[in-house]
């Protein structure tokens, strides 16, 4: 294998050996290799104001050092280390002792559900991570991206590869075609045993095949796990006679004019992710150097489609309408500026609305400090509240260590403030003791509840708020 470095979001790296049983640390060369790659990346024209997901800074007595946002997945350094960049996430505890799960189970669990947040994103071509075998969580992300490409190429190889009819000339041996008079003629006068030609030939040498050859070639390249380097080298095999691409925007562009063909499909999204693997495109909203590979993808839209895929399914059977990044309202309506984007509208089968955001934030266990919930978050909320004609809003946070306790208590709790309450589990008495959640109530009626969605239990804690949902539904 090659050189891995796991960090986790918001972790500093450093290249000062002083420092590397405190901080993740980077010997000086791969360190610096790793500036140059965020000083060529940058966000890309349709994002402006993209945020840096690495930040190249200073620290007095630590030096130079570069801090991760939040942002995961992986860069791959050119002969270098594979930089692992994990969300944060908290997992319960086996017992009251065990007070934090072993780091590596703790980097094997958050590796499993960042692979089924991946899943999500409706620009991400996932099918191929559905088809993942056990144990992969076991695997850097950057050697399971490239399995599991290289099974579908595999895939693809036993089926066939895409062939299609060219047009050739030559001076044959041969009649084949059509014969070219006027070059037959002053080509062979002499030889009367040889015929110049035009005709077609059904050959695999196309854009597609082409530029996966030439992905095959780097992978093999880059790859730290031996079981992927052996791997690329047999299918490589398969692709004996079609040159590597040498023009690879050319034969992208040729390659999606042709997509309209029925026996395209199985190579679409082998395509998005060659374009990633030979660093054409990125699944993130910037734009990568071009000597690191990169796969990185901003935590809290990753968290935001988990939930709304997760949701959604637990409420198909609902007869509920749902729908995501609803662009009804504007804030000001005359003249319609700045659009309300709530990421969750749910319509009950009464007409009555619920609005539900999310949040990649932890937060604390403090009412004292609102929780550690934004104020312009509920603001936010409020303002979804009036424009959307509702009194339930909900804010849906991720389940961390500190927050477990709301849970772990049944009952009602009032709280100092007589507008905030947190209320863990059933308020009716007798009922069984259900997630903790934190409600707000305005003087005019708005009702903002904070749900915690344990991702580690997601199945089970979408069905949690579903059952909340219905409640509220009722009352």
């Amino acid at each position: 294998m090659k050189k891995l470095l796991t960090v986790r979001e918001f972790d500093i790296i450093t290249c000062n050996p002083d420092f590397r049983e405190e901080y993740p640390f980077l010997p000086e060369a791969d360190f610096r290799k790793l500036e140059e790659f965020v000083r060529n990346s940058g966000g890309n024209q349709d994002s402006p104001g993209t945020p840096e997901f690495l930040k190249i800074g200073f620290r007095r007595n630590l030096g130079p050092v570069i801090t991760v946002t939040n942002f995961a997945g992986v860069i791959a350094i050119p002969g270098g280390y594979q930089i692992e960049v994990l969300p944060k996430m908290d997992f319960p505890a086996e017992s009251d002792s065990d007070a934090a799960a072993d780091s590596e189970t703790s980097c094997r669990e958050t590796r499993r559900i960042l692979l089924r947040m991946l899943q999500s994103l409706g620009d991400f071509p996932g099918h191929f991570l559905r088809e993942a075998g056990l144990g992969t969580d076991r695997m850097p992300l950057f050697e399971i991206f490239i399995g599991m490409y290289l099974g579908a190429v595999r895939d693809l190889v036993k089926h066939g590869l895409k062939s299609a009819y060219a047009e050739r000339e030559g001076n044959l041996s041969f009649l084949r075609g059509k014969i070219i008079f006027g070059e037959h003629l002053r080509r062979n006068a002499a030889h009367g045993e040889r015929f110049y030609v035009r005709y077609e030939e059904y050959i695999s040498d196309r854009a597609e095949n082409r530029l996966l050859r030439a992905a095959l070639e780097r992978l093999r390249a880059v790859a730290g796990s031996l079981e992927n380097q052996r791997e690329a080298s047999r299918l490589l095999g398969a692709f004996e006679m079609i040159p590597a691409s040498r023009n690879f925007a050319k034969d992208f562009s040729e390659a999606k004019t042709e997509r309209h063909d029925r026996s395209s499909g199985e190579y679409r999204d082998l395509m998005r992710w060659t374009e990633v693997f030979l660093g054409q495109r990125s699944f993130a909203p910037f734009s990568g150097g071009d000597r690191a590979l990169s796969f990185l993808f901003p935590v809290e839209r990753l968290f935001e489609a988990f939930i709304a895929r997760e949701l959604r399914k637990e409420l198909q059977d609902s007869g509920w309408d749902f729908s995501v990044q609803d662009r009804s309202f504007y804030l000001f309506d005359s003249p319609s500026r700045f659009a309300l984007r709530p990421d969750m509208v749910i319509t009950r089968n009464d007409g009555t609305r619920v609005i539900l955001d999310t949040k990649w934030k932890s937060l604390v266990n403090d009412p004292g400090r609102n929780y550690g919930i934004s104020q312009s978050d509920m603001y936010q909320m409020y303002v979804y509240a009036k424009k959307y004609d509702t009194p339930e809003v909900w804010l849906v946070y991720p389940l961390n260590r500190e927050m477990r306790g709301i849970r772990s208590t049944r009952g009602l709790q009032k709280m100092t403030d007589g507008n905030i309450r947190v209320m863990k589990g059933s308020e009716e008495p007798g009922e069984s003791s259900g997630p903790g959640i934190i409600s707000f109530e305005s003087g005019d009626g708005v009702r903002a509840g904070v749900f915690f969605a344990d991702m580690a239990r997601i199945g089970e804690s979408m069905q949690e708020l579903r059952e909340l949902l219905v409640k509220r539904g009722r009352t």
